[in-house]
């Protein structure tokens, strides 16, 4: 199972799904954001197959290359290239990237040839980076373009970008290291392909002075470029956070809860790069300020194109950050971001809909008990955001359940209408009724400052007994507590019974919610949930209840009634020959599969929607973004596997399930693996011992070939993995082979026997 639910996530990352029209608009109007999205027309770049830009380069001369080696390099470009571009992950036509196409346009005014042979783009990721492909295509990830500080910074990364484009860097890089690194893995290979040389980076970081200087900009901004890069392991911001800062009108947190003391950043320009692929950051500046020498003339200007459309720009990269840290699952640095954002974005839906998220996250991974993994370890940060991922860190199951409904409920309260932070707050009381110690009568009927004022008042009250009465004894309405009214009082912290006493503060989250325990519309949807609950526990003791044949019939049932309609996405295989993948294979595999899977699905009655990229030809910019909001559903729930997950897309995906209603999503990958190779000591063992060689060779004959076919079915209305059915057979993928495995999934599918 482990296998499968690795193979699971990585697959996920490259499905993607066709669909629909459904349009979509990127505003800049920032208190009703909406998430980034491709506009326009769509590029030939991203509609043509992997083949046929193989076959187009082909007729290319490489001087560095054999015909073998470019079939080779040409095809693992490619390949590679439009995995990024199934993912979803690229976008085109956006205002973020039309503003770095215009950037680049500064940078290229001069050289007119050269810009028609590019092509700019902005990747979905946190990563702070941009890079150069062999075909032109450059990319520039929102994780840079949320980091930078102004237009200059963005134009000498690009400009560096460029450079490794003009000297041919990718091709050079591949064919340098295959021929010296033929002793490694495949793997390992792809990793060390995937950086330029020290060299190249020098080089770059060189050449592009030229475009800078050439199109005006200032100086000083290229060496701040390198500070960026340094510094980009850190938040888009440097901001303290206020221990004040998750208290309102109910909630008081005590300001201990919080670190003395923030880790400071101990990042150095000098750092050990022996074994990274860039030189560090002081070697960099270094060679790059001896290189300034030659450019005695420097222009003043920071923003060519426009500092106000930069700053835009800059905000939709944070706020896609912060939606990019939620599907990873990183809830600490999503709140941080939150606060981040907050400061200029005050009452912002977008960002409330995010901090909703992000709360009803950590329940759900603290449920799973994966909590850790969705907030960094206190010691590992750096900067202040280690307040924020610390005082998380250490909240308690009880603690960290109260909060998250006190700040989906005070959500739902600024934005009463909003049916997101609705469901999610419906969501985060259902975890808490399926909680044993969340009872809502142990909670207080006032907030922290007025059982605090109380307290303190029961002390002057205390001392003022004592003072008349020379008793140490608590008298309430003219009655002497007994032992067990002392003792209640003294635990729930309510009274002082000692004039030494002090108010307990880490019981503070039973002050939380103390107008909900008088609210109506709370009650209710508690009471629905505890109703719920019972009811799901009472049919699972039925369930139970039923020999292990009676089970099995009734799973068989439920299958044969649920499984009628399966929209089938794009299926993620790998041909490998002796530990080398061979992409063209690979997709000739997908299409093989595919037509088995819907001649199969005809043949037992379920409808199959085939969204696979044979349909790609016919794809449009709507259809575009649809499947990128399907493959990051699937991705994000990759992320939870057996969590309860609550989509970061809800509206996008609302939509789309209007359009099919109750149906199947089914993902199917896998890979042939094709490894004959002998070893030398047991070819001489089979030749000089027959009785162990016959038998070895004959194995060999049979395992030499792998294949592996897995089918995932998800509910696109609940979210909910229906079933991983598996097929192994130790033979080629033929014709035989492909239709056994396609007919197995739908007998599965269909409930049979």
């Amino acid at each position: 199972m482990n296998f499968l639910f690795s193979k699971l996530c990585k697959a996920f990352t490259l499905v993607y799904i066709v669909s629909f029209s459904f349009a979509f608009t990127q505003q800049l109007d920032f208190d009703n954001y909406k998430p980034l999205r491709a506009q326009g027309k769509i590029p030939p770049f991203f509609s043509a197959t992997s083949q046929e830009k193989v076959d187009q380069a082909a007729v290319e001369s490489r001087e560095n290359m054999d015909e073998n080696l470019k079939t080779e390099f040409l095809e693992y470009i490619h390949y590679g290239i439009d995995e990024l571009i199934h993912s979803g992950l690229i976008v085109y036509g956006d205002p973020a990237t039309k503003y770095v196409e215009k950037v680049a346009a500064k940078l290229l005014a001069k050289h007119p040839k050269l810009k028609k042979e590019l092509q700019f783009y902005t990747i979905k990721s946190n990563v702070t980076n941009a890079l150069s492909t062999d075909q032109g295509v450059i990319f520039v990830t929102l994780g840079l373009l949320s980091q930078i500080e102004n237009e200059a910074q963005l134009a000498y990364v690009l400009a560096h970008e460029i450079a490794h484009f003009q000297e041919g860097h990718v091709e050079k890089s591949y064919a340098e290291r295959v021929t010296s690194t033929d002793e490694i893995g495949y793997d390992e290979r792809i990793e060390q392909l995937s950086n330029h040389s020290k060299e190249q980076e020098l080089d770059a970081d060189k050449l592009g002075i030229k475009l800078y200087n050439e199109a005006g900009y200032k100086r000083s901004e290229l060496i701040a470029a390198f500070d960026v890069m340094m510094y980009s392991y850190l938040p888009f911001d440097e901001v303290p956070l206020p221990k004040t800062y998750f208290n309102s009108q109910y909630l008081f947190v005590p300001e201990n809860l919080f670190p003395e003391e923030i880790n400071k950043i101990q990042v150095d320009e000098d750092y050990d790069d022996s074994k990274s692929s860039h030189p560090n950051i002081r070697k960099r500046k270094q060679a790059v300020i001896s290189a300034l020498a030659a450019y005695p003339k420097w222009g003043d200007d920071v923003f060519l194109v426009d500092e106000n459309e930069f700053k835009d720009v800059r905000n939709i990269a944070r706020f896609e950050s912060l939606r990019l840290d939620l599907l990873n699952v990183n809830f600490g640095d999503a709140l941080y971001s939150i606060f981040l954002l907050e400061r200029e974005f005050p009452n912002n839906l977008y960002l409330q809909r995010c901090k909703a998220q992000a709360w009803l996250g950590l329940v759900s991974f603290k449920e799973i008990g994966k909590y850790t993994s969705t907030i960094q370890k206190p010691s590992k940060v750096e900067g202040e955001s280690h307040a924020m991922h610390h005082f998380l860190y250490n909240l308690s199951k009880i603690e960290l359940m109260t909060l998250a409904i006190r700040a989906t409920h005070d959500g739902k309260m600024a934005f009463p209408n909003d049916e997101e932070i609705a469901a999610i707050y419906d969501k985060v009381v259902e975890f808490a009724v399926d909680y044993k110690k969340f009872k809502l009568e142990d909670y207080s009927d006032v907030p922290y400052l007025e059982a605090l004022e109380e307290f303190e008042n029961s002390k002057l009250a205390l001392e003022l007994q004592i003072e008349q009465a020379e008793s140490d004894t608590l008298i309430i309405n003219g009655e002497q507590l007994s032992k067990y009214e002392r003792i209640k009082l003294k635990r729930e912290g309510k009274l002082a019974l000692d004039v030494n006493q002090e108010f307990k503060s880490d019981t503070y989250y039973i002050y939380a919610l103390s107008d909900l325990k008088k609210d109506e519309a709370f009650a209710a949807t508690y009471a629905k949930h505890k109703a719920l609950l019972e009811e799901e526990r009472k049919e699972e003791d039925e369930y139970y209840a039923l020999t292990r044949s009676e089970r099995a019939k009734l799973d068989r049932e439920k299958r044969k009634m649920q499984v009628k309609e399966v929209v089938l996405l794009d299926p993620s295989f790998t041909k490998f020959d002796n530990r080398k993948e061979q992409p063209k294979q690979g997709k000739e595999l997908e299409v093989e599969i595919v037509s088995n899977l819907k001649m199969q699905g005809e043949r037992f009655g379920i409808s199959i929607y085939d969204l696979t990229d044979i349909e790609r030809n016919r794809m449009d910019t709507d259809g575009y973004n649809e499947r990128a909001i399907l493959s990051d559903y699937l991705r994000q729930k990759s992320e939870y596997l057996d969590g309860e997950m609550f989509p970061v897309d809800f509206s996008a995906l609302k939509e789309i399930k209007n359009h099919y209603g109750e149906v199947d999503i089914m993902f199917v990958y896998g890979e042939h693996n094709r490894n004959m190779k002998i070893p030398p000591g047991a070819i001489v063992a089979g030749i000089l011992l027959p009785p162990f060689g016959i038998p070895y060779f004959t194995y060999r004959l049979i395992t030499g070939n792998r294949f592996i076919f897995d089918a995932v079915l998800i509910n696109i209305e609940s979210g909910e993995i229906r079933t991983i059915e598996t097929f192994r057979a130790n033979q080629k993928p033929n014709k035989t082979v492909l239709k056994a495995s396609a007919y197995h999934t739908m007998t599965q599918l269909k409930g049979s026997k």
